[in-house]
C-alpha cells in the first residue's frame, strides 16, 4: 500500500480500535513499563523546559504519561491537557489521575485538535506523533496551539543530525 492509497479515517479507527482493545492490559503492566519510561519522561520534561506554572499539552498521552509527571512538575498554578484518540485509554488515564487538580485529558487526533490557539507553553508528545497520519498537518496544528517563542521537544525513537533540529527536536 502506497501512501496515495491510505484512507486516513480507516488508519486512524484502526489505531482506536486497537488501543481500546489494549487499555485493560496496559493498566496491568502501565506501572512496570513506567519504570522504565521515567528515564525518558524526565528527558523529555527537561528538554521542553517544563516548569512551574507552565501551560503543557502530552499529546498521544494514552494511559496519562508523560501528563500526570508533567502535572506535578507545573505544580498548582500550571496546568497540563492530555489528548488521545483512544477513549478507552483516556478512562485509564483519568482514573491514574485522580485527585491531581491541575490536569485534564480529551479524546482528540492530533492532527485536528479542538484547543484554542496560542494555549500551551509547551507541547510534548512521547511517543504519540508516530501514529499521525498526516504529519504536516499535525506539526501545523500543533504549532498554533503554542504561544510564540514556545517549545515542542518529542521523541520519537528517530535521532536527527544536529544541523536538521528545530523548536520540534529533542531540545529547544
Amino acid at each position: 500500500m502506497t501512501a496515495a492509497n491510505i484512507d486516513p479515517a480507516a488508519v486512524k479507527q484502526g489505531q482506536r480500535a486497537s488501543w481500546d482493545a489494549l487499555s485493560a492490559n496496559w493498566e496491568a503492566v502501565g506501572e512496570r513499563f513506567e519504570l522504565g519510561a521515567a528515564a525518558v519522561t524526565e528527558r523529555l520534561l527537561d528538554a521542553g523546559g517544563v516548569r512551574a506554572g507552565h501551560a503543557v499539552l502530552d499529546v498521544g498521552t494514552g494511559h496519562g504519561e508523560p501528563a500526570l509527571t508533567a502535572a506535578r512538575r507545573v505544580g498548582p498554578a500550571g496546568r497540563v491537557t492530555g489528548v488521545d484518540i483512544s477513549p478507552a485509554m483516556l478512562d485509564l488515564a483519568r482514573r491514574r489521575a485522580e485527585g491531581t487538580p491541575n490536569i485534564g485529558f480529551a479524546e482528540a487526533d492530533v492532527e485536528s485538535i479542538d484547543l484554542p490557539a496560542a494555549s500551551f507553553d509547551v507541547v510534548l508528545s512521547r511517543w504519540g506523533l508516530m501514529f499521525a497520519v498526516d504529519h504536516v498537518a499535525a506539526f501545523r496544528g500543533l504549532a498554533r496551539l503554542l504561544v510564540p517563542g514556545a517549545c515542542s521537544p518529542r521523541r520519537s525513537g528517530a535521532r536527527r543530525p544536529a544541523r536538521r533540529r528545530s523548536r520540534w527536536a529533542s531540545g529547544c
